[in-house]
């Protein structure tokens, strides 16, 4: 089998095992829930949604990893501060997997990873994500909210081949990477 030289790091998010060698621990299964235009979301913005459907998905996602053994994290979706803080108590009150606060806005991940970590669960919290467009205040906000868990999204528009995700990483145009 495959195996880097370079020691690989392996990171634990509430028992959840991310990285190492090829084969050292299972492929962790990402599923996204109330995402825009989810049929079981009735109200996007104030993050009314069907809970018996939200919860029998959860339930669907932990069934497959007893059955596989492949671990899983939630991505939570939302389009408003409001919506994702009321997904994530959802998600949170339903399983024990740690979880991605997501939006397209800056400002409502903000929001929703500071409710996570305010309400106890800033172990089980992945900001999602750090990008090319992240502003310095974004990331001093994270900062300063002690956030420890976030998804790097090394994606280049210039360059999407490996190359163009290394300048994204090393940094372009003057831009720390």
């Amino acid at each position: 089998m495959f195996k880097f030289e370079r020691e690989q790091v392996v990171y634990d998010i509430a028992g959840v095992k991310l990285g190492g060698q090829p084969g050292e621990y299972p492929t962790v299964l990402i599923g996204s829930i109330f995402y825009e235009k989810h049929k079981i979301v009735s109200d996007p913005m104030k993050g009314e949604f069907d809970k018996k459907a939200a919860e029998e998905l959860i339930k669907k996602q932990e069934e497959l990893y007893d059955k596989t053994g492949n671990p899983f994290i939630i991505d939570v979706v939302g389009l408003s501060s409001e919506a994702l803080e009321r997904y994530i108590d959802f998600v949170a009150d339903v399983t024990e997997a740690p979880f991605l606060v997501d939006s397209f806005s800056p400002n409502v991940r903000l929001s929703a990873i500071k409710h996570a970590i305010e309400v106890g669960l800033k172990e089980r919290a992945i900001y999602n994500s750090i990008d090319n467009h992240v502003s310095d205040e974004e990331i001093n906000s994270l900062r300063d909210l002690g956030v420890e868990s976030s998804v790097l999204m090394a994606y280049n528009p210039r360059n999407v081949w490996a190359k163009g995700r290394v300048e994204i990483l090393k940094g372009w145009e003057g831009q720390l990477g």
